[in-house]
């Protein structure tokens, strides 16, 4: 039997539904060996103004954190493209309807759970609490682009970073900065197409690099962070705006 293990993070006596924590946090390795940590918390709203979202629940489960920890990049910004989503996630605060979410939602397999309030300490360790990952499967390998892809690319630089141009021609297509600018008014968008344009790039002593932003020189436009799975979208975005003909915008 595979029991799913959650330190208590908050005040016990704050018992809701059985859980055993109104805080609780773990580390898993889940069935493809991937490790993620996961924070989650259970509110209860009192009084006249309850958010739309709460109205269907009694006392709340909220997710705090979720990401990948075996990946660098994600460590570092507590953020992955893939877990993010479920940051948004609310439900009954119980037992039964944690373990569903780790289960369903994280590629889990776990048959109970466990809130230990004592002698337990998640950050205290780099290991996973809990494991139902399958045997034989393959640890994750790290996103690792050297900052020399950008060799032939004039930049601007600082000690370990550097700041390309990019065309805007590429900049409203990527992933999360498309989203955002569709979300803006017209005019602003209008706006936007005059705008100029830069990735930022970070790198370790050995050149892999560690941190990517888009952002603009005007400071009405957003700067905005990039995920390990996205550099290379950029980097082709970066090479194509600098050749020597620019691409229409």
């Amino acid at each position: 039997m595979k029991t799913l293990i959650f330190e208590g993070a908050g005040w016990d006596k704050a018992e809701h539904n059985g859980v055993g924590n109104c805080r609780i946090r773990t580390r898993i390795r889940n069935n493809d060996g991937r490790v993620i940590y996961l924070e989650m918390g259970g509110t209860k709203f009192s009084g006249k103004v309850i958010p739309s979202w709460a109205k269907d629940f009694d006392f709340i489960g909220r997710i705090d954190s979720c990401f990948y920890d075996d990946a660098k990049w994600d460590k570092r910004s507590n953020h992955s493209k893939d877990l993010a989503k479920f940051e948004r996630e609310h439900f009954e605060y119980t037992k039964e309807n944690i373990l569903a979410f780790v289960n369903e939602k994280l590629n889990c397999s776990f048959d109970t759970m466990e809130v230990i309030n004592k002698g337990l300490y998640v950050h205290g360790t780099e290991d996973p609490l809990c494991d139902c990952s399958k045997p034989g499967y393959i640890p994750f390998k790290e996103i690792e682009i050297h900052i020399s892809e950008l060799k032939d690319v004039k930049s601007i630089n600082t000690p370990n970073t550097a700041k390309y141009k990019i065309n805007w021609h590429y900049v409203k297509k990527l992933p999360g900065l498309k989203e955002w600018i569709e979300a803006r008014w017209e005019q602003e968008q209008k706006r936007f197409k005059n705008y100029n344009y830069y990735a930022v790039f970070r790198w370790n002593d050995k050149g892999i690099i560690t941190d990517l932003a888009v952002t603009a020189k005007e400071p009405d436009f957003v700067h905005m962070g990039f995920a390990a799975e996205d550099i290379q979208i950029i980097i082709d975005a970066v090479k194509k705006s600098n050749v020597s003909e620019q691409v229409a915008v």
